[in-house]
């Protein structure tokens, strides 16, 4: 199937690369814009990875990659496709490759082999996973849960060795007892799953079907985009395209991993055999709520209804679970009951988990986030609170900290008394103002939003908690998606407004004769006038109530706009109009929108289509906008289209709100769950994951080194100098490996222990480093008045080398090293 040497190796890559997931992020680095060139583009055509639509247009993981480059290097690109299978055009395309008739492509796996052959950027374009799957009716294994998978029976491709190795390392780093049965073709492999042979099948999670769901992933890999040998424009351009994607969205990778090969935007709902028989006999629930929280959870004709009972109701059809829903007159009655076994949970509690332990109850997670918001007496200046409202047993908020709270049962109770000046103020959530502002004026009250990102409601259970029940509700909320979460708001937030009928009301007084006419006259003249003079103060109404709920709107990071279809007319809000430089109201808006908002139709074209695909009653979607003063931020796009009686479409309104805040956090999250808090070094489980991954990469023929560090008489520095100065030692041994080990994996384990894994590195190399390093260690350190130097340990990996073996050999080369007296190294074997 493939050409034999070097050649056959890289499409090996190619191949490999292709059929694994891809995702994840590299390093950024400053650029220089490059000039506008015409770059010819190896396109093998595979699904989800390069591929090319019934109309003629090319898409992809790749092809979307490139297209993200081409804004910071002004590249327009000829794709260039051959004829025949998948092998014969991968070979072909990498022929030209080499030969410079195409110049560039994307998939490929960086090794010596291949370097020798094409040249590669600084910066890898994603990573590629193997996965186990089983049928999506597989109960008995979960993703969370690896001791099921004792006994396993593993289906696998017999062509697939290396990701049957890979499964067979996992297995020992995990002690799973698993059996690998091996096929010759795709549909004998599928048939075994089906027909229960095996349990599970090993595959690249960029293959998994509807009908089978992942349950391990493993073997993580790099991989690269690739150019001809001396092509050193391509190269440039390919770092500069690739380190400014990096500065500005770190996880651009992993997001277009999940828009061409991640699983369904919404999320399944999987529950063991185990609860569902629990389930099965658990019976009605009792479920209690505090009254007067009206949009979120309220008693209407005697039925529980809002927000909170919409989303409960989608859970018990989820899960089969049966809830008996009683309203109590307020949140601590709720408590009390739930202390007391007379109910069984309690809607609607703050995600705060210490006062819920302190009240002796078990919170789920956060079904519904909530924006909260200070609302203050306008006679109160901000800053000068000393008497709040608080809700009777709910936690005291922060913000109120030090100032006298008076407590009341109902928000409307806490609302009034600020408004009455009895209180000087109470931290209420967007829904419940906008509700209690509806029919007030409430002139006397501010309000400004406040920077909580936890905020939301919960379901909580009594303690002792059935751990059970509590799993099961917290995967069903957790099954929720954000656009269920959406509809749930707009369906019980948004009420439509009764048609008044002049001539029904005219019907009703049908003329009884000639000699009635004047006096019908008057009567109907005055019923007009009566309704017109309704119709304006009905309207003036809505008006108020736009105008309340946009300066809600206003105060937090949310942008509003509303799309009117039959005068194809787009209405924004005054924030959404200053953030993008354009008009409150734009009539003709399908014919201007690219005109008015280049980088708005410019997002994406995808999300764009959707945005006006009125068949779609909404849409949900994440991208990155440069604003009308040159800046840019992400936003979350919702949108939701309203329809007549005859389900024909009326109107889509919908809104932005910023989220640049929220990602820059799970970056910074990401960094601090990776590093060691003193040395700045890789943390031991993301050391060895990444030793892992360089081990795995290597080649027949290839090495590295596996040294292992440790500080001579370290204890006697702490007892004679202290903790601190102990601490100053180690940071400088780790800058010393910094310096001494450029490009290798550098970590402390834990203590004065410290690795170092150096990739195509020989033993001749590894012992001039290790000995240049233990002397530039003692030499930084002479001033410190204590005798600090390292003992060195190294072991040389190759090809199928476990990291616990290369741990085990350097450990006893460092054995020998220390025997020696230290400040030396010592090579094992």
């Amino acid at each position: 199937m493939f050409r034999h040497g070097k050649r056959g190796i890289a499409l090996l890559c190619a191949l490999l690369c292709a059929l694994l997931c891809l995702g994840g992020p590299a390093a950024a680095l400053a650029a220089q814009p490059q000039a506008t060139a015409t770059v010819r583009v190896g396109f093998p055509i595979l699904q989800g990875f390069s591929e090319k639509t019934a109309d003629g247009e090319y898409t992809g993981y790749t092809y979307e990659y490139l297209q993200e480059i081409a804004k910071y290097t002004g590249w327009e690109y000829e794709f260039v496709e051959v004829e025949g299978d998948i092998n014969t055009s991968l070979t072909t395309l990498l022929d030209m490759l080499e030969s410079g008739e195409i110049d560039l492509m994307g998939g490929m796996l960086r090794s010596e082999q291949t370097e020798e052959l094409y040249d590669f950027p600084e910066y890898s374009a994603g990573t590629s996973f193997a996965v186990l799957t089983v049928r999506a009716d597989n109960t008995r294994f979960s993703e969370s849960d690896y001791s099921a998978l004792s006994n396993i029976r593993v289906g696998a491709q017999a062509t697939a060795k290396r990701r049957i190795q890979h499964f067979e390392s996992f297995c020992t780093a995990n002690n799973i007892d698993a059996q690998v049965v091996t096929y010759q073709g795709e549909d004998p492999w599928l048939d075994a799953l089906d027909s229960g042979e095996v349990d599970a099948l090993l595959e690249a999670d960029t293959a998994v079907g509807s009908d089978r769901r992942i349950i391990a992933r493993f073997a993580e890999s790099p991989h690269y985009f690739a150019t001809t040998k001396g092509k050193t424009d391509i190269i440039s351009g390919l770092n500069t395209g690739l380190a400014k994607i990096r500065e500005v969205d770190f996880h651009y990778d992993t997001q277009l991993y999940e828009k061409y090969f991640g699983e369904n935007d919404d999320p399944t709902l999987f529950l063991s055999q185990e609860e569902r028989d629990y389930i099965s006999s658990s019976g009605t629930l009792r479920a209690v709520y505090p009254a007067g929280w009206d949009p979120l959870h309220h008693q209407e004709k005697g039925e529980f209804t809002g927000v909170s009972a919409t989303l409960l109701e989608q859970i018990g059809r989820e899960t089969g679970l049966s809830f008996d829903c009683r309203e109590v007159a307020s949140y601590q009655k709720g408590v009390e009951m739930v202390q007391a076994g007379e109910a069984d949970l309690l809607i609607g509690s703050p995600p705060n988990a210490e006062a819920a332990t302190e009240a002796g109850l078990t919170l789920t997670q956060s079904y519904l986030p909530l924006q909260r918001i200070l609302v203050r007496g306008n006679a109160t200046d901000p800053g000068r609170e000393n008497r709040s409202a608080c809700l009777r047993g709910y936690p005291v908020n922060d913000e109120l900290a030090g100032q006298e709270i008076v407590w009341y049962d109902t928000p409307l109770a806490c609302l009034q008394a600020v408004e009455r000046g009895e209180v000087d103020s109470f931290v209420t959530n967007s829904y419940l103002l906008q509700q209690y502002l509806q029919n007030r004026s409430s002139r006397n009250l501010v309000y400004s939003p406040l920077d909580d990102s936890s905020a939301g409601l919960c379901l909580a259970l009594p303690r002792p908690t059935d751990t059970t029940l509590l799993t099961v509700l917290s995967k069903a909320i957790g099954s929720i998606s954000e656009r269920e979460r959406q509809d749930a708001v707009f369906q019980n937030t948004l009420t439509t407004q009764p048609k008044v009928s002049l001539m029904g009301l005219l019907y009703a007084y049908p003329l009884q004769s000639v000699l009635m006419v004047v006096a019908l006259f008057a009567v109907v003249l005055g019923l007009v006038i009566f309704f017109v003079r309704t119709k304006i103060r009905h309207q003036q109404r809505l008006v108020l109530d736009g105008q309340r709920y946009r300066t809600i709107a206003e105060l937090s990071d949310e942008f509003l706009f509303e799309y009117d279809v039959r005068a194809d007319s787009l209405t924004v809000s005054d924030k959404f109009a200053k953030a993008f430089g354009c008009d409150l109201v734009i009539p003709h808006y399908r014919a201007r929108a690219s005109e008015l908002f280049p980088n708005l139709s410019g997002w994406d074209e995808q999300v764009v289509k959707q945005m006006f695909d009125l068949n779609q009653k909404s849409v949900q979607a994440e991208m990155r906008c440069t604003l009308a003063d040159g800046s840019s931020a992400w936003f979350s796009l919702l949108r939701v289209c309203l329809y007549d009686d005859e389900n024909r479409p009326l109107y889509c309104i919908g809104k932005l709100r910023n989220i640049e805040k929220e990602r820059a956090e799970r970056v910074s999250l990401l960094h601090r769950s990776q590093t060691d808090g003193l040395t700045g070094l890789y943390n031991r489980s993301t050391c060895e994951k990444e030793v892992l991954q360089l081990l795995e990469g290597l080649q027949p023929g290839e090495t590295a080194a596996f040294l292992l560090l440790d500080l001579d008489r370290f204890k006697s520095v702490n007892d004679r100098f202290g903790h601190q100065m102990g601490d100053d030692v180690l940071t400088e041994l780790a800058r010393c490996m910094e310096e001494a080990f450029p490009g290798g994996v550098l970590g402390r384990l834990g203590g004065d222990e410290f690795i170092a894994c150096l990739p195509s590195c020989s033993a001749t190399e590894a012992t001039q480093l290790a000995e240049g390093f233990c002397r530039r260690l003692v030499e930084r350190c002479e001033n410190r008045h204590a005798d600090i130097s390292a003992s060195v340990g190294i072991a040389i990996a190759r090809p199928g080398d476990t990291f616990e073996e290369l741990y085990h050999r350097s450990d006893k080369a460092l054995y020998q090293a220390k025997a020696e007296g230290g400040n030396t190294f010592s090579l094992d074997g």
